[in-house]
């Protein structure tokens, strides 16, 4: 199977918002190890473009989550109880918004120390 399928097979599956049985078993059964590999990095890849997620270490309350929900409304939201310190990290696909005051620290001491 060429690369071109397993995208336009991994885009479907991402569009669904379901794996079906059959696709699963002929994905995980039927294609070469190779094939695999390509396919999950690819779906994984979709999945994380398509993915907010939310760290937090203590659970947010409902007002702020509706917030952030409408905030990436088109995006797929999850929220996540982390050691983060207090505040929250934003997490979309490779880039990280620290709202953390540890971050805000870092970010602090980092541009006092560039000017010095």
């Amino acid at each position: 199977m060429t690369n071109e399928k397993l995208k336009k097979l991994a885009k479907l599956t991402v569009r669904l918002k379901v794996i079906d049985p059959k696709l699963s078993y002929f994905v995980l059964r039927k294609l070469p190890r190779k094939n695999l590999i390509f396919y999950l990095r690819y779906l994984k890849k979709l999945l994380d473009q398509d993915t907010v997620r939310i760290l937090s270490a203590t659970k947010l309350n409902a007002g702020l989550r509706r917030i952030i929900e409408r905030k990436y409304r088109e995006k797929n939201v999850i929220f996540v109880k982390d050691r983060v310190g207090d505040g929250i990290k934003v997490v979309i696909n490779d880039t990280i918004i620290d709202l953390t005051v540890k971050g805000f620290i870092d970010q602090t001491m980092h541009k006092l120390k560039s000017e010095i």
